[in-house]
Order: structure tokens, then sequence, then C-alpha cells
């Protein structure tokens, strides 16, 4: 039995859904499983762990669509699983695996709360296709769990939450003296969908307090974040201190 990870894409620099991808992969290596890490786009030179590349050089389109179902035929056998991570991965799986009538048991994470197909006619049409394939949705939180099931009350009975954690390891707890100023931190790519100007709007609220704000992520956000800062008068309280590899150090 193998167990293959298939995603939209890995890079140097790992997001949320690409570190767990990566970590799930290398913890069933370290005991002895066989697994295999797949990306419809990505550089494994560039890595510094091993994956498999479809090759492509976008995840969207009949192409992407294709090589997963060439992927899937010719390399997975009925006693594996199939675990996709994002869309449209998770909607080429769910479609090829079917279409091939495999027995594969076929799994996948859901890792936000939010997407632009929720709301929408259409949306609604292409997210039955995309989970009417999945044995078992695993959601990363609650929340996630709580949206998903809103948005499609039928897939209820196969949601099962996995906390999306951050292993942590401390001697003792830190002692913060009386004067010491309030960290507050948020790790993510700087995108719209993390809502990062919401937060900055209301810490700038909050005058009477000493704080200073890290964020722990890179994206095409940055630039109007920053300028949002000085907007809101907060440019000496937040710190973007780019990618960060290790969030646990970090933390």
């Amino acid at each position: 039995m193998a167990v293959h990870h298939i995603i939209n894409g890995l890079s140097p620099k790992l997001c949320g859904a690409e570190k767990i991808a990566v970590k799930l992969h290398s913890g069933l290596l370290d005991r002895g499983m066989d697994s295999r890490l797949v990306a419809l786009v990505g550089y494994p030179a560039e890595c510094r762990f091993d994956f498999e590349t479809l090759g492509l050089g976008k995840s969207y389109g009949l192409h992407a669509f294709a090589k997963v179902y060439s992927y899937i035929r010719h390399n997975c056998s009925d006693a594996d699983i199939i675990h996709a991570h994002l869309f449209p991965t998770m909607l080429y799986v769910s479609l090829a695996t079917r279409l091939q009538n495999r027995k594969v048991t076929v799994v996948c994470t859901e890792h936000s709360t939010n997407n632009r197909r929720r709301g929408t006619l259409l949306g609604k049409v292409v997210d039955r296709q995309v989970y009417a394939g999945y044995k078992k949705i695993f959601c990363i939180s609650n929340g996630v769990a709580d949206a998903l099931s809103d948005w499609m009350p039928g897939v209820r009975d196969r949601l099962a939450v996995v906390e999306n954690g951050v292993e942590l390891s401390f001697d003792s707890f830190v002692q913060r003296g009386k004067h010491r100023k309030i960290i507050i931190a948020s790790v993510g790519r700087l995108h719209r969908i993390k809502n990062y100007a919401t937060a900055l709007k209301a810490l700038s609220l909050l005058n009477d307090i000493d704080y200073e704000y890290r964020i722990a992520g890179c994206g095409p956000l940055e630039k109007s974040l920053k300028e949002l800062c000085r907007e809101l008068g907060l440019a000496d309280k937040v710190r973007f201190t780019g990618y960060v590899d290790d969030v646990a150090e970090f933390l």
C-alpha cells in the first residue's frame, strides 16, 4: 500500500497546506511506509525536500487534469490511498478516480473557511463534484468544518477535524516583566483571504497599549499592507518579518 499526496504546487518557501503535505509525507517515510509526494507545479532541484512533479507550468486547465488522470491511472493501485490538497487538485482527483472507477481510498484536506466558489450557484455545482469523490474530508479546524458543512450539508457525515497546529516545545514558560510590551504574532501569506487589513485597523484602536505586531509571511499584499500601516500610524508598531521557515522558533 502506498499513500499519494497530490497538491497544486510546492516551492522552497512552504506555506500552510504545502507544509502540511510535506510533513505528512516525511512522517510516513520515517515510519517505514510507502509515501509519494506529487505536485502539479514544482521545481524539486530548488527545494530541500524530495517530491515528484507533473511538470506543469500552472495548475489550472484540461492539460493539468489530464496529467493527474494519467498519474492516477499508471501509479495508483486499488490498495492505495490518495490524499488531495487544495483546489483545483481536489477536483481533478475526485473526477479522475470516479471516471476510472477506481477502488482506491480517496481523502482530502480542507484548509480554508472560504473561497471564491462559495456563495455562487456555479460554485455550488463545482463543489458538489469536488467533494463527491472523497471518503473522508479532513478539516484543519472546527471553524473550517462548520463553514464547509454550512455550504455543503451533504458532506457533514464525512468530515473529521484534525487540528492544524505548530509543534511547540518549551522547557519553561516565558516570564514577562510588568512593563514589557505585548507581542502579537500572525503567520500566513499576505493575501486578501487572510484579512490582515481588518487586524491592522483593529490594532490601530489600541492607543493605550504598548504592543508590537509581528507578521511572518510574504505575498502579493505586502506593499499595500505596509502602506496601510503608514496611513493608520502603525509603522513603528508593525514588523513584517518575511517568510519564516521555523514557525515554532518565531513564536
